[in-house]
């Protein structure tokens, strides 16, 4: 992904280190330099991997456009080395080559990409039995104009 500067900084991580952990405030992303990141959800009570980051793959870059807490944990799956990247001087890289840009915004298509199959799959696999909806749909009806009447 090109140098970014002097701001960011190695990090060695054992199989198992934990990076960060779903829910933490984010300030920085990581490029993979050696090793694997597995970025693990939070699903039914267990953690499940939903991706695996390479070697010249990063991750972690949403916590350098918003303040969300972090929407998954990512943990180093063998020994790793990671660079870290704050905000700073990833936006100083990119106003001084803008392809940085373009390469993140192209790895974040691609991902969405695949997000959205992943949720096209998902939805195949868990329709509800015919007038499920419209059955919940009148409970709610019902439920709320209940409400309303009480002037709740």
């Amino acid at each position: 992904m090109g140098s970014m500067g002097t701001e960011n900084r190695t990090i060695r991580c054992d199989e198992g280190d934990v990076i960060f952990s779903e829910g933490d405030t984010g300030r920085e992303m990581y490029l993979v330099e050696q090793g694997r990141v597995e970025i693990r959800h939070r699903m039914d009570g267990r953690d499940e991997v939903v991706a695996e980051i390479l070697p010249g793959q990063f991750f972690g870059e949403m916590a350098l456009f918003d303040e969300a807490p972090r929407s998954g944990s990512a943990v180093a799956s063998r020994h790793t080395i990671l660079v870290c990247y704050t905000r700073d001087a990833f936006v100083r890289a990119v106003r001084e080559d803008p392809d940085l840009a373009i390469y993140l915004i192209e790895d974040l298509c691609t991902r969405m990409h695949r997000a959205n199959q992943y949720v096209r799959q998902l939805s195949k696999r868990a329709d509800p039995p015919d007038g499920a909806w419209q059955d919940t749909v009148t409970e709610l009806r019902a439920i709320m104009q209940t409400r309303i009447q009480k002037g709740e």
